[in-house]
């Protein structure tokens, strides 16, 4: 039965509550009369003394007026003295017996008060009602005890204790509400033990409960002023429902039912807490539905208690505040508090959720296998459980002793999700627990599970305490939300930070700037367990270390990370201690994209050690088959202190991919170790291990230093691919894959090792180590399996692909070699694989072993730049280049590629080395006619050139192509060597006849340094069509000497296809040159010069030709002329005119020498100079 109070009541009074029931005691003694008024008339009320009711003697009540199915008695008196016994008759047909006081004097009901039958029992006395320690009720239907000034029937008549005098009532049914006079503020009060089977509810002015209450359907405790609850150390307070429990205070309810072990509120359905104001709550409570804490309009309301309440529900939980000592929330359902909750202290009272008591609830299991003791009397802790399963939640309905066994409540709640919606946590103690959880003990039928907080503050600087900062564990079957901050940090460096746990079964979401931060002395341990873990607008994860303890490490365990909007994921060491570790494992991907909306803040994964910190940053590991890092964003490891940066390792069991850059084009995505600026301490190494990895549009994967400390080494093992690709959308960053030392840095660089079946590098991109300081530069080690290809340049063709190790102008230091190891090496469109210095430190080496074919091969689209494989001494250098080694059956060099050991400086150029154990090829011109393909070592500056060496089997020169050993400057040009096995074949000219096919040693125009020597060892040597075979100087350098070894034949034949060029096998001085010509040797079996070739030494300038000896063991033969008999064949050494400079001395030795079909064999002069000696020393014929 439901009783309504009216909303429209005014409470007056001014007498404290327990000050007017001690008054009122003392005024009306438990021994007065039940004294009957006249307000009924001839149907009064009759009392009969002594009369046996259910085996007892016993006052009877009866008469009163019977109105259908209720019985009206009045009484101006009425008091049930100690131990006494008053029954009401209980006619039949009657369901309800309504009783009101009408005098002015308060009711002690110190025995026993019942009804001989199953009618419910309604009394009222606007005076106050009093149960005192011996109080029972004997009822087997309900009791409704109130101290309204009427009872309010459907039809809007009362049966009203203070107007007793109204007409008679009528035919009513059951009563439905109350109403109050404007001043009565009357009391009920209860120290003693009253239970019904049915409803039981005391509604008054004001409620004070000492005693127990039990009530086998709905308990209603309703004042409309104050209801107060107390129990002792040797009383228990109970109030037990086996239905709804509702207790509602208008303007205040006060709770203090601690004392006693056995003390609590208990209902088999929902239990309500209700007040204008905030509810004073210390108690154990115990629903079979729903907790629900409210104001009088049914929104949410506050709890507040000083010690540590206990609520236990089946179903959900529902406050708008709490603040107070340690709060455990069991739930079968749902929690919700979206307003603030403040721990201010743990409950010394022992009367929480710890070991000691309640060990089973004490000790929980996470979802992540690890153990944790929730203890409320030792620790400041908000424990919120919900979803669990009945069992372990218990039902205290058939614990509580033999009064509340009597009570039949009947639990039967159906509980929807285990959703925990919290607003704003904190504690204001330190070493706090907060614990959020709906995985303990869990009821898996219900739906749902999610759990979002906005708020938790365990920090020292929130809690305004000192010392060691609170804990944070949440733990979700389903997903989570966090929406403002989580802080366990302790700021003023005295405590540790403390810890937090973030578990969930679903997605863990962190939106609009949330922050999860546990800092301090040693930094606060993070653990992130979830399916798809998301930053977004902002948000951060970050764990300082601000002491000299070490950091604990931040861990996050998802399938899916995402972070997005500028948000982070950071782990720092601010002071002397070293930082913890970042490791993030996710089974399906992480991605780390985009910026903040304002394009300042790119989002990130980062560990590091903070300017001003000595201790070392943590290491970063991400364990995942996907690593997407996108627009802008940033993985790393860095140093901007004495500390060194840690370790970043990335294993990936399919794809990293590094893209792009920021939409405004300020951030480039970046994935690297790095010692920053003014940093001594090292970088840490970047180690990716991966099927395969993407770099492009302008991202970045690097190991660097910008400060004193060293760079860390850059180790990519990717067992299926490596590909650099392409520039930004602008086309100003190309992606660079690279180990370097930058400007003003004195740190070395660290070295780059790649590992993988395929290397990749195209359209503008860089994979290189390089020095822009005083440090030198790293070691580039490529292991491909399959194949390195390097290829094209940038969409707008301003940057070209670049395989490289380098020294950048104005560094010091040395470049670190490169060495290249694979089946085939591509080097196209115009893309470069280089050593080379541009500054004063040294280039390093480049060793390539293909073991297949190295090619390279075109020019860039615009056909401005030829692909490059190449050792330099750049312009505006000093330092050496280093050596260029090629290791391959097949080098072939076409379409106006260029393989070079250069010098433009002052340094010296690398030597140029080639081992091709089956042919080297350079071929014909660029597709626009007018790049050559070139293979050379050249002097271009003050520094000499490097030797060029060239071991194979056959080398082929060919349509216009150009092998050759040059100095254009002061230093003098290197030699150059070829060692061919079978065959040296120089042939032919470029299709517009532009470029002759040409193999030289030269000293070129203007340039003071000497030609090196030209040295072919081969069975044969075919120099035909036009083709040249050529020591020379064009300066005042001397030219080098040609010496040809052929085991079998030289054949110098035939004239170029357009007949303009004949066929060359000589050592010149040109026009113009001061300095003398080389000797050319040749020692064959056979000397063949045919169809307008020429052999022959001479001078066209100052410097004396040189001497040609030929020494055949066979056969010398110079036969005809070219095809339209415009040149003819021609040995000789020869004064050409204007020169002044003496020919050389032509000797000739061979069994045989036959001049036939117009050929010449000569010395002689056309100039000023003289002509040198010819001497043929033919052993069988001339």
């Amino acid at each position: 039965m439901l009783l309504k109070l009216n909303n429209s009541l005014t409470i007056g009074g001014a007498i404290p509550l327990i000050a007017w029931l001690a008054y009122a005691s003392l005024t009306n003694p438990a021994e007065a009369q039940i004294t009957p008024d006249n307000t009924l008339g001839n149907e009064s009320s009759v009392v009969t003394p002594n009369v046996d009711v259910k085996g007892a003697l016993a006052d009877l009540i009866e008469g009163g007026v019977i109105r259908d199915i209720n019985l009206f008695h009045s009484f101006l008196e009425f008091n049930v003295p100690d131990r006494g016994r008053v029954y009401f008759a209980n006619p039949v047909g009657i369901e309800n017996i309504l009783t009101r006081v009408t005098g002015n004097n308060l009711s002690n009901i110190l025995g026993t008060l019942g009804v001989d039958g199953a009618a419910n029992l309604f009394l009222l006395n606007p005076n106050g009602i009093v149960f005192g320690n011996n109080a029972q009720l004997d009822v087997e239907g309900s009791f409704f005890g109130s101290t309204a000034n009427s009872l309010v029937f459907g039809d809007g008549s009362e049966f009203s204790a203070a107007n007793p005098n109204q007409p008679p009532l009528l035919k009513v049914s059951a009563p439905l509400g109350l109403q109050y006079g404007a001043n009565y503020t009357g009391a009920i009060a209860n120290s003693g033990n009253l239970a019904v089977p049915e409803n039981l509810t005391l509604a008054g002015g004001n409620l004070n409960l000492q005693g127990q209450l039990y009530a086998g359907g709905d308990l209603r405790l309703q004042a409309e002023n104050a209801v107060e609850i107390n129990d002792s150390v040797a009383q228990q307070f109970i109030a037990a429902a086996g239905g709804e429990l509702e207790i509602q205070g208008n303007e205040s309810v006060d709770i203090f039912a601690l004392n006693h072990p056995d003390s609590g509120l208990f209902a088999g359905g929902n239990l309500v807490l209700r007040s204008a104001n905030t509810i004073a709550g210390d108690a154990h409570y115990w629903s079979g539905g729903s907790f629900r804490i409210e104001k009088l309009d049914g929104s949410l309301g506050s709890l507040f208690s000083p010690n540590d309440p206990i609520a236990r529900s089946l179903g959900d939980v529902e406050l708008l505040e709490y603040t107070g000592s340690s709060l455990h929330i069991l739930a079968g359902g749902s929690v919700s508090i979206p307003g603030t909750v403040e721990i201010t202290q743990a409950d010394e009272t022992g009367n929480t959720i710890n070991p000691t008591d309640t060990p089973t609830w004490a000790q929980v299991t996470l979802s992540n296998g690890s153990a944790l003791v929730i203890d409320g009397t030792a620790q400041p802790t908000l424990d919120i459980r919900a979803g669990m399963n009945q069992e372990a939640i218990g039902n205290p309905l058939n614990l509580t002793g033999s009064n509340f066994e009597s009570v039949e409540g009947s639990i039967n709640t159906l509980p929807e999700t285990a959703d925990i919606n919290v607003g704003q946590i904190s504690l204001k103690a330190p070493e706090g627990l907060v614990l959020l959880t709906n995985q303990y003990e869990s009821n898996q039928s219900l739906s749902g599970g999610a759990i979002e907080v906005e708020t938790i503050r365990a920090d020292d600087t929130f809690g305004e305490f000192i010392g060691n900062s609170g804990s944070v564990i949440i733990d979700s079957r389903d997903q989570m939300t966090i929406t403002n901050r989580i802080d366990t940090s302790s700021d003023s460096g005295l405590g540790r930070g403390g810890e937090i746990k973030l578990l969930a079964y679903g997605d863990i979401s962190l939106i609009n700037g949330a922050v999860v931060t546990a800092t301090g002395n040693g930094g606060g341990g993070i653990e992130i367990l979830g399916d798809r873990v998301s930053l977004t607008d902002g948000s951060r994860i970050f764990s300082d270390t601000t002491g000299s303890a070490t950091g604990r490490d931040v861990l996050v365990n998802a399938n899916q990370l995402m972070i997005t909007d500028g948000s982070a994921i950071v782990v720092n060491s601010r002071s002397d201690g070293m930082g913890g570790n970042l490791i993030v494992n996710a089974s399906e991907l992480v991605e780390v994209t985009g910026t903040s909306a304002d394009g300042e803040s790119p989002s990130s994964l980062e560990a590091q050690a903070v300017a001003g910190s000595t201790g070392n940053a943590g290491n970063l590991t991400i364990s995942t088959p996907r690593l997407l890092i996108a627009e802008g964003a940033q993985v790393s490891n860095s140093t901007l202190a004495p500390g060194a940066g840690g370790n970043l390792t990335i294993n990936a069991s399919e794809l990293v991919e590094v893209t792009g850059t920021s939409a405004n084009g300020e951030f480039l995505s970046r994935l690297s170790a790095r010692a920053n600026q003014g940093s001594t301490g090292n970088a840490g190494n970047l180690t990716i291990s991966s099927p395969k990895l993407l770099i492009a549009e302008g991202a970045v994967v690097s190991t660097s230093t910008l400060g004193s400390g060293d760079g860390g080494n850059l180790t990519i093992n990717a067992s299926e691919l490596v590909e650099v690709i392409g520039t930004s959308a602008d086309g100003e960053p190309r992606s660079f894959l690279i180990a370097q030392v930058n400007p003003d840095s004195t740190g070395n660089a660290g070295n780059l090792t790649i590992t993988t079946p395929k290397l990749l590098i195209a359209e503008g991109s860089q994979v290189s180590t390089s020095t822009s300081g005083s440090g030198d530069g790293g070691i580039l080690t490529i292991n491909a399996t399959e194949l390195v290809e390097v290829t094209g340049t940038s969409a707008d063709s301003s940057v070209r692909s670049l395989l490289s190790t380098q020294v950048n102008p104005g560094s010091t230091g040395n470049a670190g070699n490169l060495s290249i190891n694979t089946p085939t090496l591509l080097i196209a469109e115009g893309a470069v694989v280089s050593a080379g210095t541009l500054g004063r430190g040294n280039g390093g080496n480049l060793t390539i072993n293909a073991s297949e074919s190295v090619k390279v091969r075109g020019t860039s689209a615009d056909g401005e730049f030829g692909s490059r494989l190449s050792v330099q001494a750049n312009t505006g250098s000093t330092g050496n280049a280093g050596d260029l080694s090629i290791s391959t059956p097949t080098l072939v060099i076409a379409e106006g590629a260029v393989v070079s050991a250069s010098t433009l400086a002052q340094g010296a150029g690398g030597n140029l080395i080639i081992e091709a154990t089956e042919s080297v090829q350079v071929i014909g011109r660029s597709t626009n006619g007018e790049l050559r393909s070139i293979l050379e070592a050249r002097a271009q500056g003050k520094g000499n050139a490097g030797n060029l060496t060239i071991s194979t089997p056959t080398l082929l020169i060919t349509e216009g192509a150009l092998v050759d050993a040059s100095t254009f400057g002061e230093g003098a040009g290197g030699n150059l060597t070829i060692n061919a096995s079978d065959l040296v074949e120089v042939t032919g000219t470029s299709a517009n006849g532009e470029f002759l096919s040409r193999l030289s040693a030269r000293a070129n125009r203007d340039s003071t340094g000497n030609a090196g020597n030209l040295t072919i060892s081969s069975p044969k040597l075919l120099i035909a069509e036009g083709a040249v075979v050529s020591t020379s100087t064009l300066g005042s350098g001397d030219g080098g000497n040609l010496i040809i070894n052929a085991s079998e034949l030289v054949e110098v034949t035939r004239t170029s296809a357009d007949g303009e060029s004949r066929s060359f096998l000589i050592a010149q001085v040109n026009p113009d040159s001061t300095g003398n010509a080389g000797n050319l040797t040749i020692t064959t079996p056979k000397l063949l010069i045919a169809e307008g070739s020429q052999v022959s030494t001479s001078t066209s300038g100052s410097g004396d030709g040189g001497i040609l000896t030929i020494n055949a063991t066979e056969l010398v033969e110079v036969t005809g002329t070219s095809a339209d008999s415009s040149v003819r064949s021609l040995l000789s050494t020869q004064v050409n005119p204007g020169s002044t400079g003496n020919a050389g001395n032509l000797s000739i030795n061979t069994p045989t020498l036959l001049i036939a079909e117009g050929a010449v064999v000569s010395a002689g002069t056309l100039g000023r100079g003289n002509g040198g000696n010819l001497t043929i020393n033919a052993s069988e014929s001339v």
